[in-house]
């Protein structure tokens, strides 16, 4: 995991986020960006870079892998890469309203499933998730996870039916 401050503009939700509304405006939210604006971000959003998202990822009007390398030559994260947010959307928000440019981030390298139920770990620890969006979570990791007909590995057994 690596930590570094990246550009509001290159930072997007993941498709994978689990929180479905995470900006509203109401009270709470405006807290947080003044809490934000006064003392900072205490802690770090999670991020992953864009080209690691297999699913949902629209580019050019097409939902496709983005094929970036996201490192420079020596291996420091690119800046002008863009990254998914896996956990920290609100405090994402909150960040902008409060004027902030860039927001410190921890660089996470993962596959979409673990992307997935660290959204959904995050999101039920921090803040109340509707049971709505918990359920669709839910949904979405089970849709990754569960065996398709071409993916289960049957023997062929042929059934005898000599009850003559």
């Amino acid at each position: 995991m690596e930590r570094v401050a990246l550009p509001v503009n290159r930072l997007q939700a993941d498709p994978m986020q689990s929180r479905k509304n995470s900006w509203t405006g109401d009270d709470e939210d405006r807290q947080l960006a003044e809490s934000i604006d006064a003392d900072g971000l205490y802690q770090d959003i999670i991020v992953r870079p864009l080209d690691e998202v297999e699913l949902g990822v629209t580019t050019d009007n097409t939902t496709d892998t983005v094929d970036t390398t996201g490192k420079d030559t020596a291996g420091n994260p690119d800046l002008e890469e863009e990254y998914a947010i896996i956990a920290g959307l609100r405090r994402f928000h909150a960040s902008i309203a409060a004027g902030k440019e860039e927001i410190p981030c921890k660089i996470v390298t993962t596959e979409d499933l673990n992307a997935a139920w660290i959204s959904l770990k995050e999101n039920t620890e921090r803040s109340e998730l509707s049971e709505q969006e918990i359920a669709s979570q839910l949904n979405l990791i089970y849709e990754m996870v569960r065996p398709t007909e071409n993916s289960v590995n049957t023997p062929d057994i042929e059934i005898n039916d000599d009850t003559e």
